[in-house]
């Protein structure tokens, strides 16, 4: 009997979990916007994990106010602000395997999958046929200055994929440098790119004067924590997100928003805690401190 016993407990141990796809959101102070990417996010998953970065304003009760329709399983606070984003994903993952995912959607705040992968299933059924340690890559539609057009040229174009998809491995952690973590863990496994009239689209460049500032805020924040770090390096690290040069755009498809229910304006909101938070840094390093990023947006 002991033996029977054991043999049903191997057979069972070496069944397959139960396919579960869990997303992954981050944020900090998105009061105006985490309902939306909740909620767009929730379309492709079965349940959510959601971790706030020490948010000022309402995004926690946003959060809580659409926990049960967005099937937000998980909310992750900290006890303090620290940018810390491998520690951040480490988190969020390992909370989303206890709650049994077997597949990950990542995603920031400013980000939404187009509508139309909802179509016969499309993004479901690629999800699940991966294997582990699998990844899908989406198109990063960079939408441009307006939620009705996006960009088509260069570096910022529609040649551009964000890898943010993966069937897990169950071990494989996330390892960088404090800021600009990958979306995926570091695990072997294809690369599987998703071309079509669809993808992962970005919000962060609608709003320029909240751009610009959140790009200079980038610099500061590494200057902080790298003083020895050379202005000049950090400043290229993020002036590319600025240029337009070659600017070309297109429309966007009605199909891309066919189930996104939102108010464009929630975009427009401006992002006075980077300003803030920057004040403060003024104050604690002095002004001249970060002077060599004076007219960093105009380059």
């Amino acid at each position: 009997m002991f033996s029977l016993m054991n043999q049903l407990r191997g057979m069972f141990g070496r069944q397959r979990p139960t396919p579960k796809i869990v997303g992954l959101l981050p944020a900090r102070n998105e009061g105006a916007k985490i309902q939306f990417a909740l909620r767009a996010l929730a379309q492709h998953t079965d349940a959510i994990v959601y971790l706030d970065d020490c948010s000022t304003d309402d995004t926690l009760h946003q959060v809580e106010a659409c926990r049960q329709p967005c099937r937000i399983e998980r909310v992750i606070t900290k006890d303090r602000w620290l940018r810390d984003e491998p520690a951040d994903r480490n988190r969020l993952l390992q909370a989303g395997r206890d709650i049994g995912g077997t597949h990950f959607i990542v995603v920031d705040a400013d980000e939404a999958i187009t509508s139309n992968l909802l179509r016969q299933d499309i993004l479901k059924n690629a999800i699940l046929s991966l294997k582990r340690g699998d990844r899908i890559s989406l198109r990063w539609i960079h939408l441009w200055r307006s939620v009705k057009q996006y960009r088509t040229d260069g570096d910022q174009g529609i040649n551009r994929y964000k890898t943010c998809i993966f069937c897990d491995d169950g071990k494989s952690i996330y390892r960088s440098e404090f800021i600009h973590t990958n979306r995926i863990p570091k695990m072997k496994g294809r690369t599987i790119r998703l071309e079509g009239d669809f993808g992962l689209m970005h919000f962060q460049f609608v709003h320029w004067g909240n751009l610009c500032l959140k790009q200079t805020w980038y610099c500061w924040l590494e200057k902080v924590h790298h003083p020895e770090r050379p202005a000049e390096v950090i400043i290229n690290r993020y002036a590319g997100s600025l240029k337009e040069t070659g600017l070309t755009t297109e429309a966007c498809p009605i199909s891309w928003f066919e189930f996104l229910h939102f108010d464009p304006a929630i975009f427009n909101v401006p992002d006075r805690w980077r300003h803030e938070q920057m004040t403060e840094w003024q104050r604690e390093f002095g002004a001249d401190y970060f002077s060599a990023f004076q007219g960093f947006v105009n380059r």
